[in-house]
């Protein structure tokens, strides 16, 4: 008999988990292999992809609110190393503060994914948060009963980025904060 990949997540799902995927999840252990294999500068790119991807979906709750892209755009002068954390670390506050903002279990999920995205460039463990919670929204949005395509859909897609970003990394000419180029 085979046990299905994701028994976890029905599992938190059904006990009311906010969160539905951790290291521990079984549809996570080859994609969580590759980005523990990683250097931080490769997640750091990797993880801005996908951020700012949640950033564009979730625009239409917070019309004519700039804190995202602000935030974004700070993060980016800081790997570059154009700021302080200090600086980068009260914008991240706004993207927490604006989940406590909406009802919203999806946008809610979504936000912290950006913000654990972001807090890659201090601690490369963070671009697991990013994983966990954005999948959880795609659990949240497609419902527990057809969230399994459009999951694995997204797994592949972070493995294929990933791979693709680690390839090219040593190729790009970006400007790095000297903190990241230590790997």
């Amino acid at each position: 008999m085979q046990t299905n990949i994701y028994s976890d997540v029905f599992t938190k799902y059904q006990k009311g988990n906010k969160l539905l995927f951790n290291r521990s999840s079984r549809s996570l252990e080859s994609l969580l292999q590759l980005i523990d294999s990683q250097d931080h500068r490769t997640l750091v790119l990797w993880a801005f992809k996908f951020v700012r991807e949640l950033g564009n979906s979730i625009q239409d709750f917070f019309l004519n609110d700039e804190r995202i892209d602000k935030t974004i755009s700070l993060y980016e002068s800081w790997a570059k190393g154009d700021i302080k954390m200090l600086r980068a670390k009260k914008a991240i506050l706004e993207v927490y503060a604006m989940a406590k903002e909406t009802p919203n279990p999806i946008v809610i999920a979504k936000l912290h994914a950006i913000g654990q995205g972001l807090s890659t460039i201090h601690v490369k463990t963070h671009a697991t948060g990013l994983l966990f919670y954005e999948l959880t929204a795609i659990v949240l949005e497609y419902g527990i009963d057809k969230f399994e395509g459009f999951t694995t859909k997204r797994i592949n897609e972070y493995m294929d980025i990933l791979k693709e970003f680690s390839k090219e990394i040593n190729r790009t000419y970006l400007k790095w904060a000297s903190f990241l180029m230590k790997d």
